[in-house]
């Protein structure tokens, strides 16, 4: 019976993991996929890193097991599920907000569209530079990324050990990521940006030059123009640079978890 019962909370313990993961990582996390089929992957996912590790890969959780630590080794396998895809995550956000600046900059910040992942009313580009960026994300194998990630994780963070929390090195990490938004949207939208900053230039001195010119309405349908040229020419450039920050990111995932047992 004591056998069936450790069996029964390591795999408990890797199912929250792997859970977590799935909830909180990009397009695994869609709201379009059903709450019982992200379940059901969970499930399976943790039988199958179960049977890959073997029982005797996993500490003997039974050992001095009782409520309070079962609450502390679920509230761990929580925040590790969360850093593996906590990287990733921060990519997309950025990717977003560069959106978010770009449709700013050109006066299309009202023209909004409904994303069902954040349930919330976003602008056309952002939206637009989101779905690009997924789908990049998918072209890279980043799905495969985040289950090897995950695997590997059990190697890094074993289970049922405390010996495993989160050090100053792993806070100051997660600090410097959640900032790198702003660096990654500023990164992103610097072209537009720029080309936006230029022709707001080019009005103000048109305005001093032919006083009667309707500059304000002029500048309505140029920065529109401006903008979309812009971003049709260098779409290159932005699939070049989120497959670069994507690649980065991915090892700050390997980062976060090597810097919760240090």
């Amino acid at each position: 019976m004591e056998f069936y019962i450790s069996q029964f909370v390591v795999l408990f313990l890797i199912f929250v993991r792997v859970a977590t993961m799935i909830g909180f990582a990009p397009l695994l996390s869609h709201p379009s996929i059903p709450n019982l089929t992200k379940i059901g992957v969970a499930i399976l996912l943790s039988y199958i890193l179960y049977t890959a590790h073997g029982a005797s890969g996993f500490t003997d959780v039974t050992a001095s097991l009782n409520l309070g630590t079962l609450v502390i080794f679920v509230f761990k396998e929580i925040i590790t599920g969360i850093s593996i895809g906590y990287a990733i995550t921060i990519v997309l956000a950025g990717v977003q907000f560069a959106g978010y600046l770009i449709a700013s900059d050109m006066g299309l910040a009202m023209a909004n569209i409904f994303n069902p992942e954040l349930n919330e009313q976003v602008p056309v580009i952002g939206q637009l530079m989101n779905i690009v960026a997924l789908l990049l994300f998918l072209i890279m194998d980043g799905h495969l990324f985040l289950i090897e990630a995950l695997k590997g994780s059990f190697d890094i963070i074993p289970l049922a050990s405390l010996d495993t929390m989160w050090t100053a090195g792993f806070m100051q990490t997660v600090v410097r990521l959640t900032g790198a938004v702003f660096v990654i949207a500023v990164k992103i939208a610097a072209p537009v940006m720029a080309a936006m900053f230029l022709s707001t230039i080019g009005l103000g001195i048109l305005s001093r030059i032919v006083p009667q010119m309707q500059v304000f309405v002029f500048s309505m349908g140029l920065k529109v123009g401006v903008g979309l040229l812009m971003l049709a020419g260098t779409v290159p450039m932005y699939v070049f640079m989120i497959k670069k920050i994507l690649q980065q990111f991915e090892g700050e995932t390997y980062t976060l978890l090597q810097l919760m047992k240090q």
